[in-house]
């Protein structure tokens, strides 16, 4: 099965989504009300729509919403992730594929993405963003506290390949294979 071939429905991802953040059952409900307002915004781009009019999300979309949500639990507001995912994903797509085709003796070495955020620095949680309404991705030297978030890929991509290779019902080595190819 080529990385291009594997969907999994809304059902699935949100399972996905909810083990990979250790969201409880009785907090679903609130995750699929987000995700319908994520594909109700066209995020992520282009998603499918499958038989009967049923969305089917693609590798490439897991991951972009894997991301998207491992920077709201960060605190950083979902039109601010959303854009941010979108702005910058073709880095953070290649740190992802990096990450899936690496050993895991060498996996947490690498992967880390810092976003010049300037997070948790008032009473509103307000985020700096860009014109676009993105954050900007800054380097390791910048991290310095409450101005930068610090996204480990590594960590992202370990759960994303954990909880799909359940959800596809196959061994961790070919999940990790077809991610690294998407």
């Amino acid at each position: 099965m080529t990385s291009s071939a594997v969907t999994i429905g809304f059902s699935e991802l949100i399972d996905l989504i909810a083990g990979m953040y250790d969201i409880p059952e009785t907090r679903k409900p609130a995750l699929r009300a987000r995700l319908k307002h994520l594909k109700s915004k066209d995020f992520p781009p282009g998603s499918k729509l499958g038989r009967r009019g049923r969305v089917a999300y693609r590798l490439d979309d897991i991951a972009r919403l894997a991301v998207v949500f491992a920077l709201t639990t960060a605190f950083v507001p979902p039109d601010v992730a959303v854009n941010t995912v979108t702005i910058h994903w073709l880095e953070l797509k290649e740190k992802i594929r990096h990450a899936a085709g690496t050993s895991p003796d060498t996996l947490n070495n690498h992967g880390t993405v810092y976003f010049s955020a300037n997070a948790l620095t008032d009473m509103n949680n307000s985020v700096t963003t860009d014109s676009r309404g993105a954050m900007s991705i800054s380097t390791p030297s910048d991290d310095r506290g409450s101005g930068v978030i610090k996204l480990e890929i590594s960590v992202i991509t370990k759960l994303l390949i954990f909880h799909l290779s359940k959800i596809l019902e196959q061994d961790e080595t070919g999940t990790a294979d077809q991610i690294a190819g998407m």
